[in-house]
């Protein structure tokens, strides 16, 4: 074994032993740090680089060996070529070359019974021509784009992956396999995304607020089977950002948000995937809620108060952000420091916590890139545990998940079919190959689902 495979066999055991309810050596270091970042400190071409991904990794090189994190500081990449071929209203590439992500509304407020007579009919018959306008062309040349699309979105993110793939193992990072992660928005949230937009969701909330209950539960069976991920581990999680909550007075959060976020997170931890969720901006009001949740669910968070979540939400559930990326453009070297430090004191006792900033860093503008630097080195040369391998939970987290499978319907639609649909439809000429049949068609058909919805 090399110094470098050894290294990141201990990286591994840090996460190993945090998602496994244990107090791990020491406080394990992830955040992300978006390809973007790379790019300007290279003094490359922002918009060349992101469509051909030539010299990212040489640029990665002159960052990574400074950060001594145990993940690769990474994002999940854009997608320009996807967006071109697709015509994507939703993601479109600025003139610096930055990909945006505009507000839009696929869908009218008249048009809330078909979307919930069959969410995942109304995004293939309508939000997908609305997202992506290329797929309104004649349906024989509709088909071909977004095959193309879908192609070109797949081959992109293999580009990423090698990309990282090969920075990690060269400078010793950890990587969650990615067959053991998933993605699923919190239903009222993939409502209001895309098909509603922020400013008619919360118009809907008053002048329709059945129709929006009604929505956001006939989309929980979808987004339950969205969030399964190839591979079930305690190492993966489901990836949440949760989006409308700080936007509503918390008597809306409790009866159009919560419910159904909820039981999709129940429903997810039955399955066996915890969810990971990015509480975006600041949802102290709602920790009363959040511990409710099945033990270990991971948090990061915007904003808040770091005391009371460790207060309310540490000795059950994984915590993480709160540090102010702001603080490393403005403070001292000395203060960014002092910040982590903080954080730290309070966060970390007890296990339950991985360092992370509140958001992802997506500009070198917005950072001095040595204050990031000397934050990741005090964390971890300073986030040693003295009481490492004791529990950090009291309970068991089976008695913490609620069973809501048997109350939420089957997700089924005329464009998905499932497993054991196919069984019935289809024999093989071959007895002895069925099952192989069966197992790599429903792959297949899975990835097609995963790779609309990934749009959402």
């Amino acid at each position: 074994m090399t110094d470098t495979e050894k290294t990141i066999g201990e990286k591994a055991k840090l996460f190993d032993d945090l998602y496994s309810e244990i107090i791990p050596q020491r406080i394990p270091i992830d955040f992300n740090l978006s390809s973007e970042v790379y790019i300007a400190n290279a003094g490359l071409s922002l918009g060349q680089t992101m469509w051909t991904l030539e010299g990212l990794e040489e640029a990665m090189g002159k960052v990574v060996p400074n950060i001594k994190a145990d993940i690769l500081p990474k994002d999940s990449g854009r997608l320009p070529l996807f967006s071109q071929i697709s015509g994507s209203v939703a993601s479109v590439m600025s003139e610096t070359g930055f990909m945006q992500h505009p507000e839009t509304t696929s869908m009218q407020v008249e048009e809330y019974d078909a979307f919930i007579a069959s969410p995942y009919d109304f995004i293939i018959e309508k939000l997908l021509q609305r997202l992506f306008p290329k797929l309104t062309e004649n349906p024989y040349r509709a088909m071909l784009v977004l095959h193309t699309a879908l192609q070109a979105k797949d081959d992109t993110m293999k580009k990423f992956g090698a990309v990282y793939a090969n920075v990690s193992k060269k400078f010793g990072f950890y990587n969650i396999p990615g067959q053991y992660a998933s993605r699923a928005l919190a239903p009222l949230d993939i409502v209001a995304d895309h098909p509603r937009g922020f400013t008619g969701m919360s118009k809907d909330l008053k002048r329709c607020p059945e129709k929006v209950i009604a929505a956001a539960e006939a989309v929980l069976p979808m987004l339950v089977q969205a969030a399964k991920p190839a591979q079930t581990s305690h190492l993966g999680s489901a990836w949440m950002p949760g989006h409308m909550p700080t936007f509503m007075r918390t008597s809306e959060f409790e009866k159009f948000y919560y419910p159904t976020f909820s039981k999709l997170i129940h429903a997810t931890a039955e399955n066996g995937q915890a969810f990971k969720i990015f509480c975006e901006d600041d949802w102290t009001r709602y920790f009363d809620y959040l511990q409710d949740l099945p033990q270990g669910t991971r948090f990061i968070f915007e904003y808040g108060d770091p005391k009371l979540a460790k207060e309310k939400l540490g000795k059950k559930h994984i915590l993480s952000g709160f540090y102010p990326i702001t603080l490393l453009k403005t403070g001292t070297k000395e203060q960014c420091v002092d910040k982590a430090k903080e954080l730290i004191d309070i966060l970390a006792p007890g296990g339950n916590y991985y360092f992370n900033f509140d958001k992802t860093i997506l500009t070198l503008g917005s950072i001095k890139l040595e204050n990031l630097y000397a934050v990741i080195d005090y964390v971890h040369e300073n986030g040693t545990y003295t009481n490492a391998g004791q529990r950090s939970t009291v309970q068991d987290k089976k008695d913490t998940i609620k069973p809501v499978l048997k109350d939420i319907p089957k997700f089924k639609s005329k464009y998905y079919i499932s497993a054991e649909q196919y069984r019935a439809e289809n024999k093989y000429i071959l007895p002895d190959c069925e099952e192989i049949m069966y197992r790599q068609v429903q792959q297949y058909e899975d990835a097609m689902f995963k790779s609309i919805m990934g749009v959402f």
